[in-house]
This record gives C-alpha cells, structure tokens and sequence, in this order.
C-alpha cells in the first residue's frame, strides 16, 4: 500500500508491558561485557504510530521490514539480557527500583503535557528581567576587574571567557578550560583576587538562569500546545536516564 510524499497514515499497535535495556548491563555484574550497546524497547499499551513521508515516496511495506527487523533484534537482546537478570536474581531490583520511573515517564514521552501559554508567558517574562539583571551585574564586575568600560565579552562564549580568564586577567585554574570545574578552581586558588571572584560567582549565576531560560521557559512546545519529552539513557552519568524537552 503506497504512501503518497508528504502524506500522513495513523496506526494502532497494541504492546505489552515497559521494559528498557540499554541500561541493564550496568545493573548486572561485572562478568556482562558492557560495550554490546543493547537495543532500547519503550513500548506502551496503545501506541499511535505516525508515519509521515518526505520527498521520498514510501510504503507501508519497507516500513515495517525495517522497523520489525530492529524490534525483533531488540527483543532477542531484551530476552537475554532478562535471563542475565533473573540468573543474577537482579530481575525485582532492576524493575522495582532501577526503572521503576518508567511506566509514568513513556506516557508522557508518547502524550506530552499540556502547557498554559498564559502562565509560560509570565515565567518567560520573569526569568528573562533575572538573566537581564545577573547579565548586567556580570558586566560591571567584569569592567572593575579589567579596568575597561568598554569590554563587553559574551557569557555564553568559551573562547570570549577562555580571553577574559586567562588573557586579560591571568587567572589560574587545573589548565585553560572555562567550564564549571575549572572555574572552582580558579575561586579556590589564594592567587585569585576577591574580585575576580565575585565576577565568577555573577558567571554561573548567570549561567544558571540563563540555562533554565533556554531549557524551559523560551522551550517550544508541539503544534497541539504540549510538551513533548525525550528520555534520554546515554550521556548521563549521575542517574539511569534523564527527560528533556
């Protein structure tokens, strides 16, 4: 059954239960090799697959080769890696408590969250007079710090801060990185003036509000007014996974 480009086909698929793999390696013992990278499955009850073409015109055929070949290769590793688990009798702590998130995180990755304009209008509004005001008090200490009026660098440029840190004002951290760490760093060194440290300080409060204004507040929702999240398994390494918008 062909589908025209651009067109758009709605299906219903009935699945089993929430299961999630690619962090099951790092539950088991230290006898799994853990660079297999296993296959993810986020299944719900009732899923609504939306399958819209681009230019390219498709069919419903190659569509379900392709995505019945990687849902039984995900399932074949999902099943042995569940025997690994119950043969390490670590089945009850990984569902219970490692993903024990997941059955309330899938339904809000496939139906969203519906979000009041008028109220994320306001927060905008808010949080974006904050970021103004830690913004400008960055400013005044950076001008203090260098004696220049003048010197407007970017905040949110590690090459401008890499300058500012290390050219203008000759600060001395664990090498010429600009993140986080590194500026800890420089505020612990007995080299770095009270100063220079208050201008730090002023950086991650501005950073801080200004990451929670791009992430969130000025974040954009879906063409039906809700929040669509992803959950996120790789990169993270304080928690088994994280949702972001």
């Amino acid at each position: 059954m062909p589908i025209g480009a651009g067109s758009e086909t709605e299906l219903e698929l009935e699945c089993g239960s929430i299961h999630s793999w690619r962090i099951t390696p790092f539950t088991l013992s230290s006898r799994m090799i853990l660079g297999i990278s296993p296959h993810s499955i986020r299944l719900t009850r009732t899923i609504k697959v939306r399958v819209i073409t681009g230019r390219r015109v498709a069919t419903l055929m190659s569509f379900w080769i392709y995505n019945c070949k990687d849902a039984a290769v995900t399932h074949h590793v999902g099943m042995r890696l569940l025997g690994e688990l119950e043969k390490q009798k670590l089945d009850k702590f990984f569902f219970g408590h490692v993903m024990r998130a997941q059955p309330h995180l899938v339904p809000a990755i496939v139906h969203g969250v519906a979000v009041d304009q008028t109220v994320k209008q306001a927060i905008a509004v808010e949080i974006g007079k904050d970021v103004a005001e830690f913004e400008n008090e960055f400013y005044r200490l950076v001008h203090e710090c260098t004696d220049d009026d003048s010197y407007y660098p970017n905040p949110s440029s590690w090459p401008q801060m890499k300058d500012l840190f290390f050219g203008r004002l000759g600060l001395q951290g664990h090498g010429t990185s600009t993140d986080k760490a590194n500026r800890q760093h420089i505020m612990k060194n007995t080299r770095t003036r009270p100063i220079d440290r208050e201008m730090l300080a002023a950086l991650d409060r501005f950073k801080k509000e200004d990451k929670f204004r791009s992430t969130y507040a000025s974040a954009k929702e879906s063409a039906d007014g809700r929040f669509r999240f992803e959950l996120k398994q790789y990169g993270t390494t304080n928690a088994p996974g994280t949702v972001i918008i």
